[in-house]
Formats: C-alpha cells, sequence, structure tokens
C-alpha cells in the first residue's frame, strides 16, 4: 500500500531521513515520540505538501508525483494537528465536505447525504447537525474534523494527533472507531497507554529519525526509555512515566 525509501528532506536546522518504510493495508500505526521529532513532517511527506530532497514514495507500487491530485483524494485523507475554518458552516456542512471528492455537476446526492449522516451519528454529532462552527467547544470541532476526514472513504487515513482536546469518552469512541475500519490507518499520539489496545503497530521518531519500529506486544520500558529519556515502570501493564 504504502511504501517509502532513502527518504530525505531538510528543513531549516532539522532533517529527516527514512532508509526503508512500509505500510500495508488494513494496519493501525501509531506515530509516537517527543515533539519537534518528525512525526507531523513524516504526515506532509506521505501526503504530497513537502517533497523530499531525495527518496521515492509509492502508493501501490505508484509513485506519488505521478498520481493526480483527483486521485489522491480518493486514496488517502489527511486531518493536520491543527483544523481551522474561516467560514462559519454548520456542522453537517463540513462533515458533508469530505464527500467533495465524488461531486459531480448534479452536486449534492441522495447516498453523499446519507453517508454523511452516518458519520454525524457515529460520533455522536446528532445533537449538533445544525450548529455553526463558532458555536462548537475544541473537542466538538476536533470531532467534527475526524467525521469529515473519514467522510472521504479513502483507502489510507492519516490522523495527526486526533486524540486532542477530546474528553475520555470520546478518545475511546475515535479509537474504537478507527480500529473497525478496513484500511491503512496511522495516527500520531503521545498516549501510550491509551492507543496500544487499538493499534497493531508502533513507529518511534527520534530526532527525525525512526527510532523503533515495532509491534504493540514487543513495547517494553527500556524502548520507552531509550525515546523519551525519563524513567519508566510498567506497571499492571500499563507504562508509567516517572
Amino acid at each position: 500500500m504504502l511504501y517509502m525509501k532513502d527518504i530525505y528532506i531538510k528543513r531549516s536546522d532539522f532533517n529527516l531521513k527514512i532508509d526503508e518504510l512500509k505500510c500495508d493495508h488494513h494496519s493501525k500505526v501509531a506515530l509516537l515520540g517527543k515533539n519537534g521529532s518528525g512525526k507531523s513532517t513524516f504526515f506532509n511527506i506521505i501526503t504530497g505538501l513537502l517533497k523530499p530532497q531525495s527518496g521515492v514514495i509509492l502508493y501501490n507500487n505508484k509513485p506519488l508525483e505521478h498520481i493526480r491530485i483527483d486521485k489522491r483524494a480518493r486514496l488517502f485523507a489527511y486531518l493536520p494537528q491543527f483544523f481551522t475554518l474561516i467560514f462559519n458552516f454548520t456542522v453537517f456542512e463540513i462533515i458533508h465536505f469530505g464527500r467533495y471528492p465524488f461531486y459531480n455537476k448534479k452536486g449534492i446526492n441522495k447516498i453523499d447525504r446519507e453517508k454523511t449522516n452516518e458519520m454525524i451519528e457515529l460520533f455522536d454529532l446528532t445533537k449538533m447537525k445544525h450548529k455553526r462552527w463558532c458555536e462548537l467547544s475544541g473537542g466538538e470541532k476536533q470531532r467534527v474534523a475526524i467525521a469529515k476526514t473519514l467522510n472521504q472513504e479513502t483507502a489510507c487515513v492519516y490522523l495527526d494527533e486526533p486524540l486532542s482536546m477530546l474528553d475520555i469518552k470520546h478518545q475511546i469512541n475515535v479509537l474504537k472507531i478507527i480500529k473497525t475500519l478496513n484500511k491503512l490507518v496511522i495516527l500520531s499520539t503521545h498516549d501510550i497507554n491509551l492507543i496500544k489496545e487499538y493499534v497493531e503497530r508502533l513507529i518511534f521518531f527520534k530526532n527525525g529519525r525512526i527510532a523503533a519500529d515495532l509491534n504493540i506486544n514487543e513495547l517494553n520500558e527500556a524502548i520507552c526509555e531509550s525515546i523519551y529519556d525519563v524513567p519508566v515502570k510498567k506497571i499492571n501493564n500499563y507504562f508509567m512515566f516517572c
């Protein structure tokens, strides 16, 4: 599905280097690491927002630069770390924007409306369906943004810190939804204990490099300590950072 090799990009005094990385269809992958370790840069590269100085990015063996923009919109959906809107659209309208890659000259159709309403219900937004963006709390805005992203119905979904601003109930709901998706999902997070029940693979970044790439069952205190540079204890299968 997604393959990267010999990636190198330099931005000011930061550089990201990935020798080789492969993510298969249906995989659920979490990116972790300290602030500034390269997670957001990684997302910008695999979505074509940033072009590396060297290396290749393939989707189903096809180079990213050879995939037209309209085809990319049906291949992957990306929610950046900071999602903002200038215009004061309603919740329904915003989530419906995710259907844009499927628009035609006839405009909105019945299927697009149905899928949008399904997302609204799935993310517990039914009661605020007609509320406008400025009327929502930070957590409600985040749920709307995630729902819009998934409403794009792509084979790959990239979410940069999607759990930020969400209360614990909705964090768990989002993770449960992600786990059921029959597609590649890559998300970044800082909460190891919360996500470890919902993903299969962990990729740790440190100083612009992949410091560890492992199955969730392989995670241990030594790896956490090497990534975050703080003492770690494992108690009842939970990692305590001291």
